[in-house]
């Protein structure tokens, strides 16, 4: 599996409940292990455009991801799921390899 298919800058849709939501990604994930050596992912986007009740353009949205219970998380796809198909879209969860060398996603943070 490829390691860290999310940084700082990407942009990907949220797809849930037959809604998309476009975020840019303002932080890159953050690596964390938990008490039961899970690991935990998280990060901030901002809302680009949405097409949910809940949230609008512009906010800035926490997400966050772990491997014992992925289904919980975020719906990541590189494309609308609903325009595209589920295939098509290209999923993004989960969206880290759990080997050694995953902190690589966070050496190359900048600024």
């Amino acid at each position: 599996m490829e390691k860290c298919k999310l940084k700082k800058g990407d942009r990907v849709y949220e797809c849930r409940y037959h809604e998309a939501t476009l975020i840019e990604l303002i932080t890159d994930p953050e690596l964390l292990v938990q008490g039961t050596d899970s690991h935990y992912w998280h990060w901030k986007a901002k809302v680009i455009e949405t097409q949910s009740r809940i949230v609008v353009p512009g906010e800035i949205v926490e997400y966050g991801i772990t491997e014992e219970a992925p289904a919980y998380g975020p719906k990541l796809f590189r494309k609308n799921m609903y325009e595209v198909g589920y295939a098509d879209a290209e999923p993004l969860l989960p969206p880290y390899d759990t080997g050694k060398d995953e902190m690589e996603c966070n050496s190359s943070k900048a600024e």
